[in-house]
Formats: structure tokens, sequence, C-alpha cells
């Protein structure tokens, strides 16, 4: 798959030039490319999800750690852990003090409350 060999070169690109920056978004973009490949096992593609969403947390890259939490509650979802998907995604969105009305805010407000755990429907209200 030529998407999948791009994203490696990029991968390895970055790490023998110790470059971080883009490395949230190249990881995320590895797991999925994997996961649609069918190239990556689920426990692969949850932990790159994962330490795509610490690494661009460590940098303060709050709109990378929204994508990746994103495709991680995704994952999540299809394995039937919508709940956890709820809790990742809506930790990082409540960080957002603007930009509610960005593409990726907007996606993620449905995705959360797609997720939501119907027993706790009421307890979470997300700003407008």
């Amino acid at each position: 798959m030529e998407a999948e060999a791009m994203i490696t070169a990029a991968l390895e690109q970055a790490e023998a030039r110790d470059e971080s920056f883009d490395m949230p978004e190249l990881l995320r973009t590895h797991a999925q490319i994997g996961i649609v490949s069918g190239r990556l096992d689920i426990k692969s593609a949850e932990a790159t999800l994962r330490h795509s969403m610490a690494l661009a947390n460590s940098q303060g890259a709050l709109s990378l750690e929204l994508r990746s939490a994103m495709a991680l509650g995704a994952l999540l979802t299809n394995q039937e852990r919508a709940e956890e998907a709820y809790a990742i995604l809506a930790k990082v969105y409540d960080r957002f003090t603007e930009g509610h009305e960005t593409r990726d805010l907007r996606t993620a407000k449905q995705l959360i409350e797609a997720w939501r755990p119907t027993a706790r429907a009421s307890e979470y209200r997300t700003s407008d």
C-alpha cells in the first residue's frame, strides 16, 4: 500500500532527524493506515494512538492530541469500549477554551454525544 510506505518513510525520517514536532500526527496516521490495511493489530494500533496522544500532550499540541483521541476513541468503540472512548475524548475536549467552531472540535463534540454512556447523559454538557 503506497500510503503505508509513505507514512513509514516519514516516521523513519523524523526519527533519524530527531524531529518530534509532527510525530503525533505521523503516529496517528500510521495507526489508522495500519488498521485499514490489516498490517497493524488492534493492540499495537491502540498503543500507537496512546503514544501519539502522550507525545502531543507533552508538546502542548492540544489539537493533535484531540485528533489522536478521536482516532483512539473510534478504535475503542469498534471494540465495544465506547465508555472508555467517551472518557478519553471528553477529557481532551474539555481542555479547549476556544475554537469550538472548528471542524475538529465540532466532530469531537458529535463523537462525545454518540459515545456518552446513557446513565450519565445528563451529567455532561459540551459547550457550544
